[in-house]
């Protein structure tokens, strides 16, 4: 089964990258989606867009160890629930004095998976995009531009992720 790991050296304390990765609310790096959540074992999450009327991606919590370890399921809206949930694992660990190795597993994908081929890419960008917001504390132009594209279209990306169509729990996540 295929799996993505990847991993950045954020120049930030553990409890600062921590703070960011898991804050609820408009998450910049994940391209500017808000997110939905209750920081607990076994409580729903999802990533939504502004308005809240499209989500892109949804899970629950499994173990949830601050400011080290968070698992985490993921479901793709895009796939309309055709493929099974994978997990993603959020290892912080510091490396030096004011430096945390943010290290992302995400596994269980079957072989041939639309969703591995969407995120591949997407979790380095994600993670820079973590590094460059907690370091500098503002993000390039150009994801800006990017994001704020996406979210003006938003309304053309398939039916599947229409809020209203999820499962009651995620629809339910403040």
């Amino acid at each position: 089964m295929p799996e993505i790991l990847t991993s950045i050296d954020i120049k930030a304390p553990i409890q600062r990258v921590w703070d960011e990765i898991t804050r609820a609310g408009t998450c910049r790096p994940m391209f500017e989606t808000v997110y939905h959540r209750v920081l607990e074992a076994g409580k729903p999450f999802r990533y939504s867009s502004a308005d809240g009327k499209r989500t892109f991606v949804f899970g629950e919590f499994v173990e949830i160890e601050p400011p080290r370890r968070l698992v985490h399921t993921f479901n793709s809206a895009f796939d309309g629930g055709k493929e099974p949930e994978t997990l993603v694992t959020w290892t912080l660990a510091e490396t030096a004095p004011g430096v945390t190795r943010v290290t992302l597993r995400h596994e269980r994908f079957p072989t041939e998976s639309r969703t591995f081929k969407g995120v591949t890419k997407g979790w380095a960008e994600i993670l820079e995009m973590f590094r460059v917001g907690i370091e500098r504390g503002t993000y390039p132009f150009r994801p800006r531009l990017r994001n704020r594209v996406m979210a003006a279209i938003s309304f053309m990306m398939p039916g599947s992720t229409l809020t209203a169509r999820l499962d009651e729990k995620y629809r339910r996540v403040v």
